[in-house]
């Protein structure tokens, strides 16, 4: 992994349309769980700083324009906009579908999702919760159900990304 040298940070970045509605959720604090296509397992880990939107020229400094088809009409040229600073990511090994099961999820996850706080709550998503800040080397004074109850995002908002 490397730095952006221009933001002085790793970066994700969302393309607008169908991701800008997680986006739109995504604090500093939260949680990415990342997946490289095809291998089953979440195999990186990074909390967010900050959140930023770039012109889309801005934005092709970093990534490359892209062209995919999720889940309807397919798409050219699609560039990344909406960035989200990132500590460096830590490399994991966790089964996908056992996190996701964990989370109370039963499909298979194609893109990326936006877990919320009452999904944290559970005894599934507590045993998520606590394996991502061990991971991260993070301690949280509340549990994950009490920071639900206060609906705080804080920790509390876990972005799974295929």
């Amino acid at each position: 992994y490397e730095k952006v040298k221009e933001v002085e940070s790793f970066l994700w970045g969302f393309c607008q349309g169908l991701y800008s509605r997680i986006f739109l959720h995504v604090r500093p604090g939260d949680i990415f769980l990342f997946v490289s296509s095809g291998t089953g397992v979440f195999n990186r880990i990074a909390r967010v700083n900050d959140i930023k939107v770039v012109p889309k020229s801005v934005a092709d400094r970093f990534w490359s324009r892209m062209s995919f088809c999720m889940g309807g009409t397919a798409k050219s040229n699609v560039g990344f906009p909406l960035l989200t600073p990132i500590d460096e990511p830590k490399d994991i090994e966790w089964d996908k579908m056992e996190v996701m099961k964990l989370l109370g999820y039963n499909d298979h996850l194609q893109t990326s999702r936006w877990i919320k706080s009452d999904r944290i709550a559970t005894t599934g998503g507590q045993c998520v919760f606590h394996r991502c800040i061990k991971e991260l080397g993070l301690k949280s004074n509340l549990s994950a159900q009490e920071i639900a109850k206060q609906n705080e995002v804080s920790y509390t908002d876990i972005q799974l990304a295929d």
